[in-house]
């Protein structure tokens, strides 16, 4: 008798990857790429789109072919990193240019496009007036490489967020929807009405057309057909709302600290729109009647990556001699890890990475330990804010892959007084879409 299965794609800042996960919630075969950014200048951030797509479609190829005769995929569900943005041809299905990263900061100056002040748009998008999000991205291609401009002119261009891209490429180009959690991130969707809103697609000069159509995050939205499987697509959410959903943030009052490329703080308010001043109010995910439910959200925009860079520029460590390095350091430095600039609650992208406090005595250990507190500090000014507007942080659960370092979870918990408890299994991305794909 057939055993019945949910796969997940799971498209990261860091690589693809696919997933199968069975009924129980164990994790039955695995597959990972690995696609990192490239960075051509400062402030710049971005993905080859054909790689991205390759990588994806490989893993999931990779998994389908790992499973036993007996295990039948039922669904499949999908999660992807937010911000990162793609913009590409409705005929041929050819990217014009790089897909931008969340990372990525070079529209700065298309932000000036948006009259409206902070406190307007963030009661509009929940977000802020920042390069990370993906409008001002889009404007900025356009302005930039006149194939886009042209395709505009012409109806042809499609942009949207990667699982978007990978829908429309799975459906051999005959879906092209995205769910509330990644429709905010492009800083034209209203939180409130759920849609696009028409004065920011204005103020951008971004006809809706070009936009995918806003669905539930859970309910039908295609039948993929892949080796001969036909695959009913049930699940779409960003990855930090994934993750949530992973380490148990679905309940109301839960908040999860993914610790990966970045570190979010994210915490489930409920059907109640939780508007803290610094903070996200995000999307986090509408269910099949299109409910929305919401979360307050901080972000920390390097984490994990700040021990990349570090091996980079020639420290000589890997990531799990962290712990032994922490116990070892005697005089830490202090660390201000800002790759990127600083998110939440400060949004100051003039900020670079900044260290203090060497001395004759500092050694690779020191600088380690600095890093990992200075992270833990900045995940504690997100907490501060929405401890003072009564969000309850009495239930903390740290995932993603830093989540593993004892160290910081220790540190972390110190310095808010607070519990922080680990997730009990590492992949919980994979694991809140297969969650969703179950109920």
């Amino acid at each position: 008798m057939a055993e019945k299965c949910f796969l997940v794609l799971d498209q990261g800042s860091s690589s693809s990857r696919a997933f199968a996960v069975s009924a129980s919630g164990a994790i039955l075969a695995r597959a990972q790429k690995p696609l990192l950014p490239s960075f051509p200048r400062q402030g710049w951030a971005e993905y080859d789109p054909d790689a991205l797509l390759s990588s994806q479609l490989a893993v999931l190829d990779e998994v389908l072919a790992q499973l036993p005769p007996r295990m039948k995929p039922v669904s499949l569900g999908i999660t992807s990193q937010r911000s990162t943005v793609l913009l590409w041809d409705a005929d041929t299905g050819r990217c014009v240019c790089p897909a931008l990263s969340w990372q990525d900061g070079r529209a700065l100056q298309q932000l000036g496009l948006l009259s409206m002040g902070n406190s307007a748009l963030f009661s509009i998008t929940g977000l802020y007036k920042t390069p990370y999000f993906s409008a001002p991205k889009i404007r900025w291609c356009l302005d930039n490489y006149p194939e886009a401009a042209e395709l505009l002119a012409k109806g042809r261009l499609r942009a949207g967020p990667v699982t978007s891209y990978l829908l429309w490429h799975l459906s051999g180009g005959k879906v092209f929807v995205v769910d509330p959690s990644l429709a905010q991130r492009m800083l034209l969707f209203n939180i409130r009405t759920g849609d696009w809103d028409a004065s920011l697609l204005e103020a951008f000069s971004l006809p809706r057309t070009m936009l995918p159509e806003v669905k539930p995050s859970f309910g039908a939205m295609a039948v993929l057909n892949r080796n001969g499987l036909e695959l009913p697509v049930s699940v779409c959410l960003g990855d930090q709302q994934a993750a949530l959903c992973g380490a148990g943030g679905w309940r109301h009052g839960v908040s999860v600290i993914n610790y990966g490329t970045g570190a979010f703080f994210l915490s489930n308010t409920g059907s109640q729109a939780c508007l803290v001043h610094g903070l996200l109010c995000s999307a986090g995910w509408a269910d099949s009647a299109g409910a929305l439910s919401y979360l307050a959200e901080g972000t920390v925009h390097s984490a994990s990556s700040m021990f990349d860079w570090l091996m980079q520029i020639g420290l000589d460590f890997k990531k799990s001699d962290i712990d032994a390095l922490y116990a070892q350091s005697k005089h830490p430095i202090l660390a201000l890890p800002a790759l990127g600039g600083l998110g939440s609650p400060h949004w100051d992208y003039g900020v670079g990475t900044t260290m203090a406090g060497f001395t004759p005595h500092t050694t690779k250990a020191d600088i380690v330990r600095g890093v990992v507190e200075g992270i833990a500090f900045l995940v504690s000014d997100i907490a501060l804010p929405l401890a003072l507007a009564g969000v309850s942080l009495d239930s903390i659960v740290a995932s993603g892959g830093l989540a593993n370092l004892d160290c910081l979870l220790q540190f972390q918990a110190d310095i808010l007084q607070k519990p922080v408890r680990r997730a009990a299994e590492t992949e919980t991305s994979a694991l809140g879409v297969a969650y969703w794909q179950a109920l």
